[in-house]
């Protein structure tokens, strides 16, 4: 298991780990159990380092897999920072 850190945006604990691709993603920590589903509702790095759609259980049951819950889904900081500021449609900018 990779080393645990701290989220510098919202301070939770983190560990990143690699994708296929070489990459390092930010998981949150500790691993889940999920199973894997086409359409399922959550994203999943699964320990071969593939990104991967399932259902998280809260147990470990028959047929489930390990894997690890990319952070971007629940870093509040990331929210925060990544929402655009909006411009109400009527209100005009000033050219001068």
């Amino acid at each position: 298991m990779n080393k645990a850190v701290y989220c510098q945006k919202c301070g939770m604990m983190i560990v990143f780990n690699r994708t296929v691709k070489g990459a390092y993603m930010p998981c949150d920590t500790p691993s889940v159990w999920y199973t894997p589903a086409q359409n399922g509702k959550d994203t999943i790095l699964n320990d071969r380092g593939e990104i991967v759609k399932g259902y998280i259980l809260k147990d470990k049951t028959d047929g489930a897999q390990l894997g690890y819950r990319p952070h971007f889904v629940s870093c509040k900081g990331w929210e925060k920072q990544t929402k655009k500021t909006t411009q109400p449609e009527n209100e005009q900018t000033s050219l001068f």
